[in-house]
C-alpha cells in the first residue's frame, strides 16, 4: 500500500511520464491521469484522538464515499493521494496512492496500484482509512508542507482535473521557519473542518482561523474553496458543490 515518494514525482506518475514517450495521440490520452484528487488527513493528536476514534472512522468513510462519485463523475485515468498532515509533512510520502481508470472491460495487465473496477478500489480505499487509524498521533500539524507535498506532486503530472480534501481542525502547529511558497492553480478544494471544544467556547477563534485557510488557499491560486463540518453526512453535498459551475 505504501509506495516511494520523490518530492517533485511521485513513482505512479513517473510510470505515466514514461508511458507517455511510448505513445500517441488518443492512447497516450488514456495513458497519464487527467485528474488527481488529494486527501489531506490531520493526524495531530487533537485530530486523531483515541477518543474520537468512532468519528474518525466515520469521516475517513465518508471522504472515501465522496471521492468514489467524483471518480464516476470526472475524467480518467485519475490519481489519488492520500497524504498524512504531521511533522515536516513535504518530507513524507504519500500513505496511499492509487490509479482508477473507468473501463467496461477488466484489464490483465495493469500496473501495481492501478484500478479499474469500482469494487476494487473501494477495498483498497478501506484498507488506507484503516492504516491511517493505526498511525501514531503526530506531534506538529504541517498544514502547509502537506499542501507543498501537493503542489510538488502536481507540477510533475498532466492534470486537468485537480481536487483536494483537507480534514482538519486546521490549527497549525509547525516548526519555526519560512514558509514554503504553494501553487494549488485549478484545484477545487473542500475542507471538512473539525469544531474543538476551545471553539466551541470561542467561535470567533474559529471563524477567524478559517479565514485565514481560505485566503491561504486564494493566494495559492485555488479556482474554489467549499467548507463542510465532518460530523454531517458531507459526501453528496461536498461533491456537488465541488463540480458545480458557478
Amino acid at each position: 500500500m505504501i509506495l516511494n515518494y520523490r518530492p517533485r514525482l511521485s513513482t505512479l506518475l513517473c510510470a505515466a511520464v514514461c508511458a507517455l514517450v511510448l505513445t500517441t495521440g488518443s492512447e497516450a490520452e488514456e495513458t497519464v491521469p487527467r485528474s488527481g484528487i488529494f486527501i489531506l488527513i490531520d493526524i495531530s493528536a487533537t485530530w486523531l484522538s483515541k477518543q474520537e476514534e468512532d468519528q474518525n472512522n466515520r469521516v475517513l468513510s465518508e471522504v472515501n464515499r465522496a471521492v468514489i462519485d467524483l471518480l464516476s463523475k470526472t475524467e480518467t485515468p485519475a490519481a489519488v493521494y492520500v497524504i498524512t498532515i504531521e511533522a515536516d509533512s513535504v518530507l513524507n510520502r504519500p500513505l496511499c496512492e492509487a490509479v482508477y481508470r473507468r473501463t467496461l472491460l477488466s484489464s490483465g495487465t495493469k500496473a501495481k496500484g492501478e484500478f479499474n473496477r469500482r469494487e476494487e478500489l473501494v477495498n483498497y480505499l478501506d484498507l488506507c482509512r484503516a492504516a491511517v487509524l493505526r498511525r501514531p498521533p503526530a506531534q506538529w500539524t504541517d498544514i502547509h508542507g502537506a499542501l507543498d507535498m501537493v503542489s510538488r506532486i502536481v507540477a510533475g503530472g498532466y492534470f486537468t482535473h485537480r481536487y483536494m480534501f483537507v480534514l482538519s481542525d486546521f490549527k497549525e502547529e509547525r516548526p519555526k521557519g519560512d514558509l514554503p511558497r504553494i501553487s494549488l492553480t485549478g484545484f477545487r478544494v473542500a475542507s471538512i473542518y473539525r469544531i474543538l471544544q476551545e471553539d466551541s467556547r470561542n467561535p470567533r477563534g474559529h471563524e477567524d482561523r478559517m479565514k485565514k485557510w481560505h485566503a491561504t488557499l486564494n493566494k495559492a491560486g485555488t479556482e474554489k474553496v467549499i467548507d463542510a463540518v465532518d460530523k454531517t453526512k458531507f459526501a453528496g453535498s461536498v461533491v456537488r458543490k465541488l463540480l458545480a459551475r458557478e
